[in-house]
């Protein structure tokens, strides 16, 4: 697994038991980003492909880390309903 901050590896361990395939018609990757956001954000992972269901785990950490950034872990709807991601 790639190196992350606990309160993400929480995260994608709540949206998708931290299944780095993980794809549904709206959300994909292991942390459950939604398409149009891989859209805006996949530009900060170097080399990281269209579909975000082929990423590398560590690009989709960088797509997360980049979302934490600009928004935050509010983001995610785990992190904001439980307390256990949250830490």
């Amino acid at each position: 697994m790639p190196k992350m901050p606990a309160v993400l590896a929480r995260i994608a361990q709540c949206e998708t038991r931290t299944n780095w395939r993980h794809s549904t018609r709206d959300y994909a990757t292991a942390f459950g980003i939604y398409r149009g956001a891989w859209a805006d954000y996949r530009r900060y992972a170097p080399g990281a492909p269209v579909r975000p269901e082929d990423a590398t785990p560590a690009q989709q950490v960088a797509v997360a880390l980049a979302i934490v950034q600009r928004v935050g872990y509010r983001a995610w709807g785990c992190y904001r309903q439980y307390a256990w991601v949250r830490g």
